[in-house]
């Protein structure tokens, strides 16, 4: 009889599913998981198992532990590669996201699709942005602005530049033509904004698409904020005095990303 078990890791074994389009669902963590995202998890696990059994999709995951952000993502990314994955789908560990997220993401063709997140502290804008490159040295380095787009369309397909990595669904074939390493940084700007903008730089037809109808909470302390939060506190005086006080100062000098 021929012995059909499978040792260790599920992903050591992908070349068993060929014909299946194959997802790796990672979750890049620093080991502190909040109960509600660890209940919210659990479910959407279990909503990704019934899609597979109803469809061409064969889901894996692969997490790293406690790592920095930019090396966990630079590992997992390797490993959707090496792998021979199709698509990655990040969620970070503080993100709740609805049981059928994938089910809307795979829907839409683009390099890379994310529903609407925001940020958990004030103002909660949405992480979609706009990006703007200025001052441009010869020695390659630069100055970048980012403005969050907060006039974004709602309950539509829209497109983006820059999109924070909260929750997204990436082609994996775009990560074999960024030159590596795609998320270290070492400036101050996040790993995520780098990586849209190197991969417009190398890629021409480069996509973004936000699914605005798709929204997902991110855990605050103790609440969770949508873009319903941001909504709430658009306009008052609270919110201007942070664009005032606060907005110039989010424009960093950046080192050459080429």
């Amino acid at each position: 009889m021929e012995n059909t078990e499978q040792t260790g890791h599920p992903l050591n074994h992908s070349e068993l599913y060929k014909n299946k389009i194959k997802v790796m669902v990672s979750e890049p963590t620093l080991g502190w998981i909040h109960h509600q995202v660890y209940d919210n998890r659990k479910d959407f696990v279990m909503e990704i198992a019934r899609y597979e059994a109803k469809s061409d999709y064969k889901f894996f995951t692969m997490n790293t532990g406690r790592l920095l952000i930019s090396y966990a993502r630079e590992l997992i990314c390797d490993q959707a590669i090496s792998t021979n994955m199709d698509y990655l789908l990040f969620i970070d560990d503080d993100m709740i996201v609805p049981h059928n997220l994938f089910e809307h993401l795979i829907q839409i063709d683009a390099d890379i699709v994310a529903p609407l997140c925001t940020t958990r502290n004030f103002p909660f804008e949405p992480v979609v942005y706009r990006s703007e490159i200025s001052d441009q040295e010869s020695d390659g380095s630069f100055k970048l602005k980012n403005t969050s787009v907060t006039d974004i369309e709602r309950n539509k397909i829209v497109d983006a530049e820059t999109v924070g990595f909260g929750v997204v669904l990436i082609k994996v074939d775009i990560l074999k033509k960024i030159p590596k390493p795609w998320f270290f940084v070492n400036q101050a700007v996040g790993e995520d904004i780098l990586f849209c903008i190197r991969a417009r730089q190398h890629i021409p037809d480069f996509k973004i698409k936000i699914n605005t109808g798709l929204i997902v909470g991110h855990m605050g302390d103790p609440e969770i904020r949508t873009i319903k939060d941001y909504d709430r506190i658009k306009g008052t005086p609270e919110y201007e005095t942070f664009l005032k006080q606060y907005r110039p100062q989010m424009e960093p000098k950046c080192q050459n990303i080429a």
